[in-house]
């Protein structure tokens, strides 16, 4: 029974965890185009700048994981660096926009719920320490006002 429940919540956290990931972006950005298209251009350039500094950064500083990975081609020494947390920083500029574009309290209500669930799912699938989510937030934020304030 506790094998179970330990399980389930393991797919929650992945299920959340998507959330954050590239694959995740493509199809958001493209609905958010036919809705707001300087939402969705502003998440995108803020996407790209996040995760060009967040992979500088996770090749020049590595950081090992709670769960090692392997290391052996560029692509996996960037993916084993736990700092920061690109799923969280990437589920912050989204957030932040939707906020930013939409003014509603409902979705700043759910923007603040799915980062919360986003950056706990990377916590309790041992793919991050608390450090490495709060830079995420961090990153998310500084790329979120770079974009506000340099492509208006």
């Amino acid at each position: 029974m506790l094998a179970l429940l330990i399980r389930k919540r393991y797919n929650i956290a992945q299920f959340f965890a998507f959330f954050g990931h590239p694959l995740f972006y493509i199809p958001v950005i493209g609905g958010v185009f036919f809705i707001n298209q300087w939402i969705a251009l502003n998440v995108a350039i803020s996407v790209v700048i996040a995760e060009v500094i967040g992979g500088a950064i996770k090749l020049l500083l590595y950081t090992k994981r709670p769960q090692e990975r392997p290391r052996l081609t560029l692509y996996q020494k960037w993916d084993a660096s736990s700092f920061p947390s690109m799923h969280t920083s990437r589920i912050i500029v989204l957030a932040l926009w939707m906020i930013a574009g939409f003014f509603s309290f409902l979705m700043t209500v759910a923007a603040i719920i799915l980062v919360g669930v986003v950056a706990y799912s990377r916590i309790a699938l041992k793919a991050h320490y608390i450090r490495d989510v709060v830079g995420g937030i961090i990153l998310g934020i500084v790329s979120w006002l770079f974009v506000l304030f340099f492509f208006p």
